[in-house]
């Protein structure tokens, strides 16, 4: 699935499962989903993707980059339950958001 977690205390603030993992292609692409409820993000958090049944050998990557980082922001991985930061990386994401009145 798809998650953003708070950074201080990793509590899920939303969660959407993408759809067959078997899909997704060795091209680098955009994944993409809809949250089903919108999260207005005002604090520090980790915007990721999570592939549960995973091994050393099938696993799901994250395009990333060392050049260009945007400031504040860097790639964070999670590896046998620990956060590792990488402050010299960074990747792309989108997160769109509509005002509704």
């Amino acid at each position: 699935p798809f998650q953003i977690l708070k950074a201080s205390d990793d509590s899920l603030l939303a969660e959407k499962v993408w759809g067959d993992a078997n899909a997704l292609t060795l091209e680098v692409t955009y994944a993409e989903v809809q949250f089903d409820t919108p999260v207005t993000i005002n604090d520090i958090v980790r915007l990721g993707v999570y592939y549960p049944f995973g091994d050393s050998s099938n696993h799901i990557w994250v395009n990333w980059q060392d050049t260009d980082v945007k400031d504040d922001e860097h790639l964070t991985v999670k590896v046998n339950g620990a956060w590792y930061d990488e402050p010299t990386g960074d990747c792309a994401y989108r997160y769109k958001y509509y005002e509704v009145e």
